[in-house]
């Protein structure tokens, strides 16, 4: 990429943000329109007595700031392969509101309450899990969440060194071990005086292609993200089981000792605690049925990491094949997998996987418990947390 095609992607980037002027209100009041069965498409939060602007970043001081973290929301757009557009409002809560050429969807973090509107319908399914392994938020890989939580987290950190000066403001990062293959590059336009990225590009090895363009920032009020699907007017519903409880009261709901990271990376706080005596998951698939499961989710800014805490039932038979199933990996999805390393702690041997197309995690048999921990976190750092357990 040749600096005067990055000057063009950064300026194209900075040509979008003038379009809207400046002002999420705007950006979002564009998406207000009507898809699949009449849905009520409005983004989510009452911006209009909101203050917003693209010179508004994601500091330390208003990510890690108690208050501030639920109140705090970013928009903007993704590209993929060129074509395929999708238009996105994450909240640092754990929130978000796409909508793509096929429908719309959101997630309400404190309901737990996922919608969708498309041309097949509209679907609410309640009691979902709020991260991985347990309810996969496949929404959140359209916008490459890991690739802008690093972002935001390198260039508000000083941890970046940029490569380049393209303007009085802008500045550009490049890093080559990001991405889905070891092949990928990429590419961080952003402000050198606010530290918001304005525009991530990610190239493949093999010809793929992906950027992310940030519209702004703004502290709303905490509103819920919701699509107006009520579940006695979806076309389709469904309850995964999971319900928000109390820390203070998980080891009591769950019947057993849930075992929690006695250390965190600076600045990562709880965000949710939620538990299901027998939820429908996906862990399931290739693995026994879960049973009492606890899923406790801490947040810094966009990036999340979560701990995951089951009993450990016996072998399972498996009616299609007749085979009788032993406790696998819970994030793979798609086996065989395998892991990177393993990790001794405490009597317990963790098996440690890195991506792609997975977060960093770690899961292992704790004291009869299936444990996981996983999220936007090094393996050095997850090394850290499981060591603290």
């Amino acid at each position: 990429m040749t600096v005067s095609t990055r000057r063009g992607l950064l300026y194209s980037g900075l040509a979008a943000l003038a379009a809207v002027g400046l002002t999420l209100t705007v950006v979002l009041a564009s998406l207000g329109e009507k898809v699949g069965g009449g849905t009520d498409t409005t983004p989510p939060g009452d911006l209009s007595t909101a203050s917003s602007s693209t010179s508004t970043a994601p500091t330390a001081e208003t990510t890690m700031a108690g208050g501030l973290v639920d109140l705090l929301v970013i928009s903007g757009h993704s590209v993929i392969d060129s074509e395929f557009r999708v238009d996105f409002v994450l909240s640092y809560s754990g929130d978000y509101w796409f909508k793509d050429p096929r429908g719309m969807a959101a997630f309400d973090a404190s309901t737990l309450t996922l919608q969708s509107s498309s041309e097949l319908g509209d679907v609410i399914v309640q009691g979902v899990s709020p991260a991985g392994p347990d309810f996969d938020h496949a929404h959140l890989s359209y916008v490459r969440a890991d690739t802008m939580a690093w972002s935001i987290e390198v260039l508000t950190s000083g941890l970046g060194t940029p490569t380049e000066y393209l303007g009085e403001h802008e500045t550009l990062w490049v890093a080559q071990s990001l991405g889905d293959s070891p092949g990928a590059e990429v590419t961080v336009i952003a402000d050198s005086e606010t530290g918001l990225p304005l525009l991530v590009s990610e190239a493949g090895e093999h010809g793929s292609t992906w950027e992310m363009t940030y519209n702004g920032t703004a502290l709303v009020p905490k509103t819920t993200f919701d699509l107006g699907i009520r579940p006695e007017g979806a076309d389709h519903r469904r309850d995964m089981g999971f319900r928000l409880v109390g820390l203070e009261s998980l080891d009591a709901s769950a019947g057993y000792l849930v075992p929690l990271p006695k250390w965190l990376p600076p600045g990562f706080e709880v965000s949710s605690v939620a538990f299901a005596e027998a939820p429908i998951t996906g862990v399931s698939i290739y693995n026994p049925p879960s049973e009492k499961v606890a899923v406790v989710t801490y947040r810094n800014g966009l990036r999340a990491l979560t701990v995951t805490t089951r009993l450990a039932t016996e072998e399972y038979l498996y009616e299609p094949t007749g085979e009788k199933l032993a406790w696998t990996d819970p994030y793979c999805t798609w086996p065989p997998c395998s892991a990177t390393l393993s990790v001794s702690t405490a009597g317990t041997e963790f098996l440690v996987s890195a991506g792609p197309y997975q977060p960093t995690h770690a899961w292992g048999l704790l004291n009869g418990l299936i444990v996981t921990v996983g999220g936007d976190v090094s393996i050095a750092d997850l090394e850290a947390i499981l060591a603290s357990m």
